[in-house]
């Protein structure tokens, strides 16, 4: 079967077939921030509390091997690094997204390719081609099932049901497969995603997206022995992707523009640890802070308008929140300690705030209801408006069309690299933070990756 009649073949050539020579230098540039986003993520989610419990599951299954468990001293097999690693990546909400398709491609491509490479021995510009070359397939596999909607409403979790896709297209160019072998290797993958939204409030959205990290590797390396997967996974009359995932199936946007339009530059990077339905309205909160130093106690009313999707969205109303995720999840809660912190970090999620009798006070006053005008704007924006009603009757309002982080609204050069402190520093001292950045910004010259992962071990 020819690679110009096969879809799943169409998409191994390219991931086979691309050099880094033939990757836009800002596409490259992007994917470093991308990639050091990503482990100041991961490298929080190691020594927190789940991080901890992802270890000791790990310890069950003793086994020795080369890829670094992040923010540890431990190396395993790159199967287990790539689940531990890709755990730990999701549990800020602090990860890349794009937008559209609610695909979070660093909290699984990023432990994917750093776990392979540490066994391949890969190079730093092998990695960074690797990695473009699954933010593209992924992408586009998302944007063809429309898992970020109509998926989403099925119950999928994007990042890991396709990320599996994206690991494997990884594992596969860093071990060198034919197209055929690669083309396998996304057809077993696609035969293993994970994330079902059922839990998606607890713990199990955090491994799932470990797990398809490890489906993917585990797909090519059984796709490099010869253990076929077929080509119909994304052509096939019964069971293709597709049809699985959404009653919304587009396929010929899985090989629309590949290789000229870059979809990486698509992907922003998200700046509050909540769900990204909620940041332009933490914006839009910050703004009207910054032009009236109100205080909590004269608030009346917090009138969130957005679009449907964000104001049906069952997990934002979740109030009032019980542990860690369900306040990162809860639209009342962020917006109310915002308020009072005139701050959204990490510091704003801990027990003794999201147990404040104050700030769950306030919190009761949010309400969130949709707006006809953000949803003429979307999916292209996440268009919202808050409006603040104060005892004296004074309303103060604030519209947010792209939030920080996005592409539209980038952060600068400081504000990445003090995000990728703010958590990172949970696992490394300044040095070792300093020593990460350095090296993420000149990957490319790397002849080993294990120059980078090294700097990930903590004694």
């Amino acid at each position: 079967m020819g690679s110009d009649s096969n879809r799943c073949l169409q998409l191994a050539d390219f991931v086979v077939n691309l050099d880094f020579q033939d990757i836009p230098k800002e596409v490259i540039a992007k994917e470093k921030d991308h990639l050091l986003d990503g482990l100041g993520n991961g490298l929080y989610g190691a020594v927190s509390s789940f991080g901890v419990l992802v270890r000791q599951y790990l310890e069950r299954f003793p086994t020795s091997g080369e890829s670094v468990v992040w923010g540890t001293p431990s190396k395993v097999n790159c199967l287990q690094a790539a689940f531990a690693n890709g755990s730990f990546a999701n549990l800020t909400e602090m990860e890349d997204a794009h937008h559209r398709t609610k695909f979070k491609p660093n909290t699984v491509l990023v432990p994917a390719a750093l776990a392979v490479a540490e066994k391949t021995g890969a190079s730093g510009a092998e990695v960074l081609t690797a990695l473009v070359v699954a933010n593209e397939i992924c992408l586009r596999i998302a944007t063809a099932t429309h898992v970020g909607k109509e998926g989403y409403a099925r119950g999928w979790i994007s990042t890991s049901s396709i990320g599996t896709f994206g690991a494997a297209a990884i594992t596969g160019k860093l071990l060198g497969l034919s197209v055929e072998q690669m083309a396998h290797a996304l057809s077993l993958a696609g035969s293993q995603p994970t994330g079902l939204w059922c839990g998606g409030l607890a713990m199990s959205k955090r491994v799932l997206i470990g797990k398809a990290a490890e489906n993917g590797i585990a797909a090519a390396f059984m796709a490099a022995e010869g253990i076929t997967g077929g080509f119909d996974i994304f052509d096939g009359k019964w069971g293709n992707i597709g049809d699985i995932i959404s009653p919304v199936y587009e396929p010929e946007f899985l090989t629309k523009d590949l290789g000229s339009y870059w979809m990486t530059m698509e992907i922003g990077l998200k700046c509050y640890p909540t769900k990204g339905g909620v940041h332009s309205a933490i914006d839009a909160v910050l703004d009207i802070l910054r032009k009236e130093p109100l205080a909590p106690q004269e608030i009346e009313d917090i009138l969130v308008r957005t679009t449907t999707g964000i104001a049906t969205n069952k997990a934002l109303h979740h109030f009032p929140p019980t542990d860690f995720y369900e306040a990162q999840n809860s639209m009342g809660y962020i917006l109310a300690v915002t308020i009072f912190d005139r701050a959204c970090g990490l510091k704003q999620f801990t027990e003794e705030k999201y147990r404040d009798p104050e700030i769950l006070e306030l919190g009761k006053k949010v309400r969130i209801v949709p707006e006809p005008e953000a949803d003429k704007l979307a999916p292209k924006t996440k268009t919202t408006f808050v409006d603040i009603t104060l005892k004296d009757g004074r309303q103060l309002t604030s519209r947010v069309d792209y939030c920080s982080g996005e592409p539209e609204n980038p952060l600068t050069r400081e504000q990445l690299e003090a995000k990728f402190k703010e958590v990172a520093s949970a696992a490394l001292d300044d040095k070792a933070m300093a020593e990460v950045i350095r090296t993420v910004g000149q990957l490319e010259t790397l002849s080993n990756l294990r120059e980078l992962t090294n700097l990930l071990i903590v004694a």
